[in-house]
């Protein structure tokens, strides 16, 4: 059984605004949408987590992009943050702002997905979970032994970390930068 989830991005800046309709993603907690229950005890926004260590880089590339307001806002948002080690691997990403805005937004989900409805979503779909990004990119989720492993347009990347909620999302560390593709 394919989980689909409700998707209808409607971007100024990126992911300035979003609301729901039909997309290709296969990891909807419910089924229904891309936003689970969030725990009532998850405070602080996604934003929140920009102050906490290895995550110094994404913060400084979301300020760049003129995103920071973004997660701050209501979400909710599920956001693959490459670790500060990543973005120094990753090499030079430039500094122009719509470059950085794609980049960013091919990091983010809309609404909240957990790592167990990742797993879940690839369990139910022969081993791989399509993923829908913000920037209208597809990752496709798969496992490595326990991990969840994404490939994107332009790389991969192994979730190091999961289920960091806040009150408007939740974050998963990845451990590359999943670029955007080439054009």
């Amino acid at each position: 059984m394919t989980l689909r989830i409700v998707l209808l991005v409607a971007a100024t800046a990126g992911l300035a605004a979003c609301h729901s309709a039909k997309d290709g993603n296969t990891a909807a907690p419910d089924g229904n949408s891309a936003t689970a229950a969030r725990p009532a005890a998850a405070k602080g926004t996604i934003a929140d987590s920009f102050g906490k260590p290895d995550t110094s880089r994404f913060a400084a590339a979301v300020k760049a992009a003129g995103m920071d307001g973004v997660f701050k806002g209501p979400g909710p948002y599920t956001v693959f943050m490459p670790t500060d080690a990543a973005f120094m691997s990753a090499g030079d990403l430039g500094t122009n702002k719509q470059a950085l805005v794609k980049l960013i937004s091919g990091h983010v989900l809309p609404g909240t997905v957990l790592a167990e409805d990742i797993g879940h979503a690839i369990d139910a779909n022969n081993g791989k979970a399509l993923l829908k990004t913000m920037a209208g990119d597809t990752l496709t989720a798969t496992r490595d032994g326990d991990r969840i492993k994404l490939a994107g347009p332009s790389g991969s990347a192994t979730v190091s970390g999961a289920d960091e909620v806040y009150g408007n999302g939740v974050v998963h560390h990845v451990d590359a930068v999943l670029k955007p593709a080439a054009k």
